[in-house]
């Protein structure tokens, strides 16, 4: 019983740490390469947001009867896997897409994590105060890439950037400190 439990929280943690390096290395990519086009990055989104809605509906069949709010890391799983489907739909229409679909998967994305760490606290996880800084940060750029679309347009290559390195971010802090779980 106590290896299973082991397993759990090693591959918690494993999936957590994957999710949290391939979105800050997207985030990087996006960031320090401006001139790529926006249907390039409507893809390398598609594919980032594609692995951490996999993972986020993974985690959340491993910490659904120990998380009283995993029912939040579900739906952005769900949500993010639907976005990322949308984006490899129609590439075109994507690029043009791309600030508000952003802007809304960020936005619920910072909201899902802000009270998901408020769980984090209650099982006295170490940490929980850099989830919810980190989601909070989420929301407000989500917002700037939802109501100013020119501006997010601009500058979409920093901004995706940060938001995936602070999405990763997130993901390695709770690869880290999953063991609170077990």
């Amino acid at each position: 019983m106590k290896g299973d439990v082991y397993m759990k929280n090693g591959l918690v943690k494993i999936l957590w740490l994957i999710s949290g390096i391939l979105l800050i290395f997207s985030g990087i990519v996006c960031m320090f390469n401006p001139s790529v086009t926006l249907v390039s990055l409507a893809f390398l989104m598609g594919m980032a947001l594609l692995f951490s809605g996999l993972i986020d509906i993974l985690i959340f069949v491993r910490i659904k009867d120990i998380l009283p709010g995993a029912g939040w890391t579900l739906a952005d799983g769900i949500i993010t896997i639907v976005i990322s489907v949308l984006l490899f739909c129609n590439q075109v229409l994507a690029a043009s897409a791309i600030p508000f679909i952003f802007g809304m998967w960020v936005i619920f994305s910072g909201i899902a994590k802000t009270i998901n760490s408020f769980d984090l606290k209650r099982f006295g996880m170490d940490g929980w105060g850099w989830v919810m800084i980190l989601g909070v940060l989420e929301v407000v750029l989500g917002f700037i890439s939802f109501f100013r679309p020119v501006i997010a347009a601009i500058a979409i290559g920093l901004i995706v950037g940060l938001a995936l390195i602070v999405q990763g971010a997130i993901g390695i802090l709770m690869g880290l400190f999953s063991r609170r779980f077990f």
